[in-house]
């Protein structure tokens, strides 16, 4: 159920280009492939950045590197274009440059970085899809 509301509202902020203002509640916690639970805690009303990324993995899995396409999307609430990054990874750790928001205030002065591994899912959820390549979403979100 929870992999198919995110799964929408994905959906619907790539089609609106602005973020979806959902009710959040301060504390969540989510429950990570592993038995690992992690709980992401923002402030009531507080501003947020929050970042999807769905990762569609190569068939090849006895490729010397192995070969990942990413996309992703910074949604932020003061109205910045959404910026679409596409990256490669290998099975080592790569950190992804997901640029400065496009915003002229305070907040475009935060650098974020995501690190990932393709053998290792890390703050990932899991999702369905009718797409066969779809390997895993992530999904983060950093309190302002």
């Amino acid at each position: 159920m929870l992999s198919g509301v995110m799964a929408l509202l994905v959906l619907v902020q790539i089609a609106g280009g602005s973020v979806v203002r959902t009710p959040e509640p301060e504390e969540r916690s989510i429950v990570m492939p592993g038995g690992r639970v992690r709980t992401l805690m923002c402030p009531a009303d507080t501003p947020f950045i929050q970042i999807y990324t769905a990762v569609y993995r190569s068939n090849s899995k006895t490729s010397k590197g192995q070969t990942c396409e990413a996309s992703y999307w910074n949604l932020l609430q003061q109205g910045c274009s959404n910026s679409k990054i596409k990256g490669r990874c290998e099975i080592s750790t790569k950190a992804q440059d997901l640029q400065k928001p496009a915003c002229a205030d305070r907040r475009s002065r935060m650098n974020l970085y995501l690190t990932y591994k393709c053998s290792e899912h890390s703050i990932l959820l899991a999702v369905s899809s009718t797409d066969p390549m779809c390997s895993f979403l992530r999904f983060s979100r950093y309190c302002l």
